[in-house]
C-alpha cells in the first residue's frame, strides 16, 4: 500500500491554512529563511520563530504530528516548545 505523504491526516487543519506559508512568512519577519526554521540549530532567534509558528499552526487545529512535519521536528519536540 502507497500512501501519500501530503495527504490529511485525521487532526490536521482544514487545506484553508498551508504550513508552509506560514513557515515562510514567520522566517522572513525573523529574518530567517525557511531552511534555517527547520534546521537543527537552536539559537533564540530561530527557538522563538519555531515556537511562534507551533503556536499559530495549533490555533489553525494542526496536529502536533502535523507541525512536527512542517517544522523537520518530532510531535514531542513540538509539544515541549
Amino acid at each position: 500500500m502507497i500512501l501519500n505523504r501530503c495527504a490529511q491526516l485525521p487532526g490536521d487543519a482544514p487545506a484553508s491554512v498551508n504550513p508552509r506559508h506560514v513557515v515562510a512568512e514567520v522566517a522572513a519577519r525573523y529574518n530567517l529563511t525557511p531552511a534555517q526554521v527547520r534546521g537543527e540549530w537552536r539559537y533564540p532567534d530561530l527557538m522563538a520563530a519555531r515556537r511562534e509558528i507551533a503556536l499559530r499552526l495549533r490555533a489553525e487545529g494542526f496536529s502536533y504530528p502535523a507541525i512536527g512535519r512542517a517544522l523537520s521536528r518530532t510531535h514531542a519536540t513540538i509539544i515541549t516548545l
